[in-house]
């Protein structure tokens, strides 16, 4: 794990702000046949996601995790006690939620 990943974010390197300037302004989409818009990604997924939420994370936040339940209602969202960004998955949570996630999955 990047422990600097959140400051890189809170801080992005100046090619990026242009980047995010340019998108902002609706003059660019995407970047080398890529879509640059995380957001526009996200709503394009229509198979069944379990997000499995770090209490402590400091890039993925409250309000983001609300704006992915609000673009994707059937989002199962569990949050890790404890965990920065990233669980590390051997959490009684995060095996719960994901032994109940694919027995869902499977049973559809």
């Amino acid at each position: 794990m990047d422990p600097t990943i959140g400051a890189v974010l809170r801080h992005p390197p100046a090619m990026l702000k242009a980047v995010q300037w340019l998108h902002r302004h609706g003059l660019l989409r995407r970047l080398g046949g890529a879509n640059i818009d995380a957001w526009d990604s996200y709503r394009a997924i229509t198979m069944p996601c379990l997000l499995l939420h770090g209490a402590l994370s400091d890039v993925l936040t409250a309000d983001i995790v609300e704006r992915m339940q609000a673009g994707k209602p059937d989002l199962e969202v569990v949050t890790v006690p404890e965990r920065g960004h990233v669980p590390l998955l051997d959490e009684p949570a995060a095996l719960a939620a994901i032994d109940r996630f694919l027995l869902r999955v499977r049973s559809a």
